[in-house]
């Protein structure tokens, strides 16, 4: 077993050092829905490893779309403020297949798409109380330009394996760097 896990490990290596290698970022807003009862704005940074090229229009890659969102209320009884409190973090790293515009950093056609899986983690925080999900992820976008725009589109899905059972969804909107 362990020398079956030394191949794997050393052919994955290979590959990668092989591999034409370029990278690709984008950063963004959105909103995160935690569980059945939260919803909060996010800000993100999409970075990403294009590990292998297939053909001249599409790509491989391996990043992640870090996102951090807040939601500050402040207890209020002329304005109904609640007074909750609510920051979210959370860290996807997922294996994308990328077609089209933004596939790598040299691709400009007019219309991309990309899909990918993998597994995330996620901390929400609320006034009172915290709790940390984790479990596998899938995201599908596209891409696009408005203008001279480069902009992305992508909606993700993570279910929760611990004990809390806060799946988590996202959606947002990216400029591409």
């Amino acid at each position: 077993m362990k020398k079956i896990t030394l191949f794997a490990i050393l052919t994955s290596f290979s590959l990668l050092l092989n591999a034409q290698t370029s990278f690709s970022h984008s950063i963004g807003g959105g909103i995160v829905g935690v569980g059945p009862n939260f919803t909060v704005p996010t800000l993100m940074y999409s970075p990403r490893l294009n590990i292998k090229s297939i053909g001249d229009n599409s790509t491989i890659s391996v990043g992640t779309h870090f996102g951090l969102g807040f939601n500050l209320e402040s207890s209020n009884s002329r304005t109904g403020g609640s007074g909750n409190s609510f920051i979210n973090i959370n860290l996807p790293v997922l294996a994308e297949y990328n077609f089209g515009r933004g596939s790598s950093p040299d691709n400009e056609d007019g219309f991309g798409f990309f899909i990918g899986a993998g597994g995330g983690l996620n901390y929400a925080a609320v006034s009172g109380g915290a709790a940390s999900s984790y479990g596998p992820m899938g995201n599908a976008g596209v891409k696009f330009q408005i203008a001279n725009y480069d902009l992305g589109l992508r909606g993700g899905y993570m279910l929760d394996l611990s004990s809390n059972k806060l799946n988590v969804w996202v959606v947002n909107l990216m400029y591409n760097l």
